[in-house]
């Protein structure tokens, strides 16, 4: 290790500062020892075969063209790119051009020599003089300079890429920091980057680790980057070195309060390599994504040692590594999380995936959590496994080769990681910015997968996301909630008019995730049959499907046992089994039924129908001032004769949330049963009948990412079996004589006929998918993108909306907002809107009732799911004024 201290000499225009860095980091190298696996951290990785090769300094540069290069550069950085070889700086093959005045973007070399020629756009000594000013500070304090390997680096320190982004500044291009190795004898380069982003500014870099030939060489690298208060950095870190080079990195993050670092990292060359990024949060408010995926193939060793130090209150960190592991090959994944007591409500998670393509690859995985604090929300979990036969079956039934199958899926597991290189998060984000970006980055990545020959746009992840098994982030984080669960939902990825879709119609009905769908259709093509009615095993099969999405249903709404959940066509069929099965039964003349003036029709033609035919008597509730259920009008309205409650939890029009357990309360106080119709509860955040106390209640699935055709009521155990039959036929009975029948307990007393199997599985798929994501996270994400649409369209003094406001918190109403735009009628707006790719409903919304009561003919309607985005919101608030105007400039 000595030997590779000595290296080529300092520029005559050196700062002392690195002459003082370089003899304290060679005292640091001198004192320590080299890593072996009898230390703990390096347990894992053996650095032995390192030490055999005789590693030379470099003394002449080979000479490297723009062709050789090419295959290697991004065209968004064509303009934007600063090349190294064997770590030294290369004017030639560099472009940076056009670039704002106030950022630099050059060498290190360049900068302590004074030319800022080709380094800083445009030419001027600002920029030059302040970096050179403040340098000292970045280059004196990166934490983690004391490790052998960093020591290493800085001893030999002479130049380095140099990133500056200003006060301010915004730097919507790419920057692409190529570092090439190529030599004809084993060489030793120490590639050094140096990131700032200075207070409120974003940047966008590319750091990528290359090999020209299958040399031996040794690529020593450090990057340093500085996250300043509310600013924003993106980083993409691919290494695909030469399958015989040695490959040591590291990048030490500093985060200061309200800034955002997100890395996305790619480990794909290297006999034997190892990147260790550590982040050092070190103000309140910070926000850290780690993303990684690292492909060993043949008999490669691959590490990644992660750490993310908090120091501060309010820290956030999501991170997902994946690792494929073929061949003989070694992968390994330590991830480390510190939480000291004074980083209070600290949200951090962790999850590694790991695939394994042989019997010989191996994986070593090491979660590692210490945490002092206690008001803190940390998780981790990993997994180890082989690629599912189910999976490479199913495909192989769709006409593909077992090859190509297992091929896909290892893509497929790979996809989301390098989707995050490809196209990363932008400074200035656009709806198209998940489109493609360098296809030529992208297949050059997958070549060690032997990426099957599809198109593109065919291949889709097929397990749920990986990140709806992390709790979500805090609620201004929308990136783990929104943007990545998109690519769940398969219908949203298209154009509409030329225009990207923007789905604002979720109160009819909800989009389905991959998910439901790959249940649909394995049901039908593995296990389709007939319930309960078979013993054969597929069969037995459907029916433990079918049953076992009851039990999900049944927890997902928290009712006492699984025989109250009984499945139905939808809400509408549920609630008229309970009027039929139970109302026919209970009410006589003059008993009286509370409704409200908001009721979907659902909810109010049944009870139409059940008072014909009993004689019982409507009541309805009306609307407080400000456009919610009036409490004191509903206990004036309560009575001995009062026998039935009916009310919606959520307003599918006005937005408004309901006091249903204090309706319950009141209600049940006169001997009442209270229905609850949860259609639009139940999707959008906690509900637990047993805290509610109701007697029934009734939901749809397609509301809910399940498929249309099924439902499910709710009903308390007891009231249950007192009700009779709603429906006559098989399935529902117990005994059939010619003369009479018994019936079949609860809940198949009330299943007549062959269910909705296919249905119901997807139903429990639903369930498992909304609960991975945790409710009370879709309901807090959803209060504030609800808040944010409400006060977006207040701004547009045109409109007219409909239901109660949100308060300063976003609570007191749910993602949905109706609204009239003066005398432009809703389905004219609606037409003009999906021009421009944006759909949302213009009618009645199934509530004319309502309409009436409020004075409008009908309304438009902007209704939000989780995976909705401010963007979104954004353009949909855009395209509205658009329509406005584009109305008034025709009628006046």
């Amino acid at each position: 290790m000595l030997r590779l201290l000595e290296q080529k000499g300092s520029p005559e225009t050196d700062l002392e500062l690195l002459r003082s860095l370089r003899t304290q980091s060679r005292l640091l190298v001198q004192e320590q020892a080299f890593p072996t696996t009898r230390d703990e951290e390096w347990r894992f990785t053996d650095l032995s075969s390192l030490l055999q090769v005789n590693f030379e300094a470099l003394t002449s540069q080979p000479e490297v063209s723009s062709e050789q290069i090419a295959p290697f550069t991004l065209p968004e950085a064509a303009n934007s790119r600063l090349v190294f070889v064997n770590g030294v700086y290369q004017p030639q093959l560099s472009s940076v051009q056009g670039l704002p005045q106030d950022i630099y973007v050059g060498s290190l070399s360049e900068l302590l020599e004074g030319k800022p020629e080709g380094a800083i756009t445009p030419k001027g000594e600002l920029p030059r003089i302040a970096l050179q000013s403040r340098l000292p500070d970045y280059l004196s304090k990166q934490p983690g300079a004391a490790e052998l390997f960093t020591a290493l680096n800085t001893a030999n320190l002479t130049d380095a890429a140099i990133l500056w982004a200003s006060k301010n500044s915004v730097i919507e291009t790419p920057i692409h920091l190529l570092f090439i190795s190529t030599a004809a004898t084993p060489v030793f380069s120490q590639p050094r980057c140096l990131v700032v982003a200075e207070p409120s500014s974003a940047l966008t870099f590319v750091e990528e680790y290359v090999g020209l030939d299958e040399d031996v060489y040794f690529t020593n690298a450090v990057t340093e980057v500085w996250v300043e208060a509310n600013a924003q950095v993106n980083h993409s870190r691919i290494q695909r070195e030469s399958g015989k080079a040695f490959h040591i990195g590291k990048t030490a993050v500093s985060q200061a309060r309200d800034s955002r670092y997100t890395c996305n990292t790619i480990s794909l060359g290297g006999k034997v390599s190892r990147h260790n990024p550590e982040i050092f949060q070190t103000g309140e408010q910070t926000e850290t994504h780690l993303n990684g995926l690292t492909i060993a193939l043949n008999d490669q060793l691959s590490d990644t040692h992660s750490a993310i130090a908090y120091s501060k209150p309010h820290g956030s960190s999501r991170q997902l590594h994946k690792c494929i592991i073929g061949d003989r090959a070694h992968g390994v994944f330590n991830g480390k999380v510190f939480v000291p007591q004074a980083a209070q409500l600290t949200d951090a998670g962790q999850l590694n995936r790991n695939l394994l393509l042989s019997p010989k690859a191996r994986i070593d995985t090491k979660p590692q959590l210490e945490i002092v604090a206690d008001n803190v929300k940390c998780t981790h979990g990993a997994t180890v496994g082989q690629l599912d036969a189910d999976e490479v079956f199913y495909l192989q039934s769709r006409g593909i080769d077992a090859a190509s199958a297992r091929s896909l899926l290892v893509y497929a597991f790979a996809f989301e990681v390098i989707e995050q290189v490809r196209s990363p998060p932008s400074n200035k984000p656009s709806l198209t910015s998940s489109k493609p970006k360098s296809p030529n980055l992208l297949s050059s990545l997958l070549l060690p997968l032997g990426k099957p020959e599809l198109p593109q746009w065919q291949i889709q992840p097929l397990h749920p996301h990986p990140s709806s098994l992390i709790p979500p982030m805090t609620l201004t984080q929308e990136k783990t909630l929104a943007v990545q669960v998109r690519t769940d939902f398969p219908i949203l990825n298209q154009e509409i008019n030329g225009k990207p879709l923007i789905y604002l119609d979720n109160a009819a009905t909800s989009q389905k995730p991959t998910a439901v769908l790959n249940t649909l259709q394995h049901y039908y093509q593995h296990d389709n049959a007939n319930v309960h009615r078979g013993v054969h095993t597929l069969s037995s099969r459907a029916t433990d499907a079918y049953e076992g999405a009851r039990d999900k249903v049944a927890s997902f709404v928290n009712a006492a046992s699984r025989q109250e959940i009984v499945y139905t066509r939808n809400a509408t069929e549920a609630i008229n089994l309970v009027a039929y099965a139970w109302g026919n039964s209970n009410l006589q003349p003059g008993d009286e039924i509370i409704l409200s003036v908001m009721e979907h029709h659902s909810n109010l033609i049944p009870w139409q129908l059940l008072a014909q035919r009993t004689g019982a008597v409507l009541k309805f509730v009306e609307l407080t001032e400000t456009q919610e259920f009036d409490l004191e009008h509903f206990k004036s309205l309560l009575s001995d004769k009062t026998k039935l409650v009916s009310v919606v939890h959520v307003s599918n029009t006005l937005g408004c949330i309901n006091p249903v357990k204090e309706i319950v309360e009141l209600a049940h106080h006169y001997g009442a049963k209270v229905l609850i119709d949860a259609c639009q509860s139940v999707p959008h955040m906690t509900v637990d009948v047993q805290a509610m106390d109701c007697d029934w209640l009734v939901a749809s699935g397609h509301k809910m990412c399940a498929p249309t055709g099924i439902g499910f009521l709710y009903g308390k155990l007891d009231l249950l079996r007192s009700m009779p039959p709603f429906l006559g036929g098989g399935e529902m009975i117990a005994d059939v004589f010619l003369d009479h029948s018994t019936y079949a307990d609860l809940p198949h007393k009330f299943e007549a006929g062959t269910p909705a199997i296919a249905e119901a599985i997807a139903l429990g798929a639903a369930v498992d998918y909304l609960s991975n994501l945790g409710m009370d996270k879709i309901h807090a994400y959803e209060t504030e993108l609800t808040a944010y649409l409400f006060q977006q369209l207040q701004q547009i003094p045109e409109l007219k909306l409909y239901g109660p406001k949100p308060d300063a918190n976003g609570e007191g109403r749910t993602a949905l907002v109706s609204f009239t735009a003066g005398s432009v009628h809703p389905h004219d707006l609606s037409t003009i809107l999906d021009q421009a790719g944006i759909a949302i409903r213009a009618g009645h919304h199934c509530t004319q009732p309502l309409h009436r009561h409020v004075g409008a003919q009908s309304t438009a309607r902007a209704s939000l799911y989780f995976y909705n985005t401010h963007e979104e919101i954004d353009v949909f608030i855009l395209s509205l004024k658009e329509a406005i105007e584009f109305f008034g400039s025709i009628f006046g």
